[in-house]
């Protein structure tokens, strides 16, 4: 049993022995003391040295369904406090690099713990009932995540409180207090990473957050924002002003927020260092002109009549990945001739092309003159790869 119970455990990562225990059918019933896990572990000094070992500390569902919290709040609280009181230096922090609570129903008194005892890099939080994160800080503190979370506060959002904040994360989360959470956008200087996916805002204006994005005193440098589980979506109207410009931002995810199509040169024209622009799920149907991107390496967009053109603004480079998908229907579509797009591909040193359910025509002596340039062509079910490195 203490063999099999091993196979839970490595020397870089703590995976919960309570987790496992509920888990793995052969340890029902069964509540193992932590020093008893390992050869290492069973020493009376047993858990100073697994947090000797620890990196990672993780309470995570390895067969339950993610969305559902099912760590109880006493047994994360006591573990924590074991963990505290165990310190060799009782007044310093304990370091650890990951803490991963995304299956947990924390509480206040697991934030004081936290806060009061520990310093970590990346922190994923899953329920905080009541809305009791506003208890939360955390020394050193660079990576955020909010995961199944319906209750927010957000108050803990402050500059003191987060100084060393580089990366904040919302996924499935309901609720989340947009005001705050645009307020702090607006203000930090630290911030480099904004994920919000599959969640909504309380008053459902969620989109107004891409606002505080492009801000000329914005240092965020990546913001993906996916809508695609939501089935409503209620919005004031941006106007085109909103958009202020910004030189920090580097990739931007719109992936099926259908509401920016009528947005999207705007977009362009008001961040011109994009390296990363993902654009799938917005059905729009008029020119690009991505000669105006010139540090763009990756696109992904839908369909439309005009993307031959738009590919060709692009202009050369060393490196560009693009992804095209055909939501219209073949029948529906224009032809793609790569003769036009020939020049194009040949001005990259590495492209990676994929036009999925298109039409595409490849001419003779194109598919010659690809080859002769390195470019390799494949097609496969409804795809149309072009590859060519260096």
């Amino acid at each position: 049993m203490i063999k099999r119970l091993a196979h839970y455990l490595t020397y870089n990562n703590f995976l919960n022995l309570y987790t496992a225990c509920h888990d793995d059918p052969h340890f029902h019933g069964t509540a193992l003391p932590f020093e008893s896990c390992y050869d290492r572990y069973s020493h009376p000094n047993g858990l100073n040295r697994m947090l000797e070992d620890v990196n990672n500390f993780k309470f995570t569902s390895i067969s339950f369904n993610t969305s559902v919290n099912i760590i109880e709040i006493p047994f994360i609280n006591k573990l924590l406090w074991r963990c505290v009181s165990h310190r060799h230096i009782p007044d310093k922090y304990l370091r650890l690099r990951e803490m991963d609570l995304s299956a947990v129903t924390v509480s206040k008194k697991t934030f004081d713990l936290l806060s009061d005892s520990f310093a970590i890099d990346k922190l994923t939080l899953g329920s905080t009932p009541g809305g009791c994160d506003e208890f939360l800080t955390v020394a050193n503190l660079e990576s955020l995540s909010f995961v199944n979370n319906k209750n927010l506060s957000l108050k803990f959002l402050t500059r003191e409180k987060c100084s060393s904040l580089r990366s904040l994360s919302f996924n499935n989360c309901q609720e989340v207090p947009i005001e705050r959470l645009f307020d702090f956008v607006k203000n930090n200087t630290h911030l480099a990473e904004l994920n919000f996916s599959d969640s909504q805002g309380r008053k459902r204006h969620t989109v107004d957050l891409i606002m505080s994005i492009f801000s000329p005193s914005n240092v965020t440098e990546a913001f993906n924002f996916n809508y695609s589980a939501c089935k409503v979506f209620h919005t004031e109207i941006i106007p085109r002003a909103v958009f202020l410009g910004t030189n920090a931002l580097r990739t931007l995810n719109l992936e099926n927020n259908d509401y920016f199509k009528d947005f999207v040169t705007d977009i362009i024209d008001n961040a011109p260092n994009l390296v990363e622009l993902n654009l799938l799920g917005l059905d729009f149907n008029y020119p690009l002109l991505l000669s105006n991107l010139p540090q763009l390496r990756s696109i992904r967009m839908n369909y439309n009549h005009h993307i031959v053109n738009a590919l060709i603004s692009a202009g050369p480079k060393q490196t560009f990945e693009v992804l095209i998908n055909n939501t219209w229907g073949k029948k529906r579509t224009r032809v793609i001739n790569l003769a036009n797009l020939a020049g194009a591909i040949h001005a990259c040193e590495q492209i990676d092309f994929k036009f999925v359910n298109c039409r595409i025509n490849v001419p003779t002596h194109v598919r010659q003159e690809l080859a002769t340039h390195g470019v390799s062509l494949r097609a496969l079910d409804n795809t149309v790869s072009l590859l060519k490195t260096l």
